[in-house]
């Protein structure tokens, strides 16, 4: 799974428009930069991708092009943190069920 955060985690993916932008640069990314996509989600301040990236390609290629791709779309010079985390899950359904159920909260 890689997750990347929004500078000072400000809120940007609230606007529905920029949270569309986002989703629409990670197909165009996929695209040209060919990846698997089991998942993901958009969050206010964060996104999670649970990804598998065939050689030749790099995480970090596809990751660069995404977060330039997204701030050039929207508009805003400053919109990420500079580095993203890669955690490789040992049960990827269960990181596929976190990623899903990452924007509720669970209350009993």
């Amino acid at each position: 799974m890689v997750t990347t955060v929004t500078r000072d985690r400000t809120r940007f993916f609230e606007s529905d428009v920029y949270a569309r932008e986002a989703i629409e640069c990670l197909y165009r990314v996929q695209s040209i930069r060919p990846f698997f996509l089991y998942g993901f989600v958009i969050l206010p301040d964060h996104c999670h991708f649970l990804i598998r990236v065939p050689s030749p390609e790099k995480v970090s290629s596809i990751m660069k092009s995404y977060k330039e791709g997204v701030t050039y779309a929207i508009g805003i010079g400053k919109l990420w943190q500079p580095r993203f985390h890669i955690l490789i899950p040992e049960k990827p359904w269960n990181t596929l069920r976190y990623i899903h159920q990452n924007p509720f909260k669970i209350t009993w």
